[in-house]
């Protein structure tokens, strides 16, 4: 019963030597960049494709309101002095609501925009955020740092697991010097505004 009883002390103390060793050990850390593993994946093209598409639609339709208000202004512009003090004021009146309706056209435009490109990046984005984990836990990195040129000062090639994640992810990276392969440059910007100043030619006249 002693002797049983050592043996078993004996085991507990070696299995505690194992695993304050495996405590002790270093963590792997591996590297990835997650930007550029989007830009180069079909989906992004096809987002970019959709996104470029919803905001030529939108462009052309606030052009023509954009067409519509100059139009008026200038009319308002030659005839003012000629016009009665209340059709004048009506026109005033009636310039000023077109000018805040394209003001929320493109503030709604904007939004629209970053709504749908966030809406097309998600899926994508968390089907490569798996790839990364499932490439770590698979080659036993404790930590993947998404190292971005203007962040990872320097990582050896071994700790890049770049090429494994594409592999899992069934992307073939392009050739050196080929289009869409700067690390760190996503395919799809965030949208640019649809229009820079709805009124750019003149404001709509202040009411007096």
């Amino acid at each position: 019963m002693r002797k049983a009883l050592i043996a078993i002390v004996v085991v507990f103390v070696a299995s505690l030597g194992l695993v304050n060793a495996q405590e002790a050990k270093a963590p792997k850390i591996g590297y990835t960049n997650a930007n550029y593993i989007f830009s180069i994946s079909p989906k992004a093209k096809e987002i970019e494709s959709e996104i470029r598409s919803r905001s030529m639609v939108l462009r052309k339709e606030l052009e023509k309101k954009q067409e519509e208000f100059r139009t008026k202004l200038d009319d308002y512009e030659k005839t003012k002095n000629s016009m009665m003090e209340a059709i004048r004021r009506s026109k005033e009146n009636e310039l000023r609501n077109l000018e805040q309706n394209l003001m929320e056209l493109q503030q709604g435009a904007e939004t629209e925009i970053k709504n749908k490109t966030d809406e097309l990046i998600a899926p994508e984005s968390d089907r490569i955020q798996k790839a990364i984990k499932d490439v770590a836990a698979e080659n036993g990195f404790t930590f993947v740092i998404n190292g971005d040129p203007q962040v990872l000062l320097y990582g050896v090639e071994s700790a890049n697991i770049t090429d494994l994640v594409l592999k899992k992810l069934g992307i073939t990276p392009p050739a050196p010097g080929a289009e869409n392969t700067t690390e760190g440059k996503p395919a799809t910007e965030p949208a640019k505004p649809i229009m820079a100043n709805p009124g750019a030619t003149k404001p709509a006249p202040k009411k007096k």
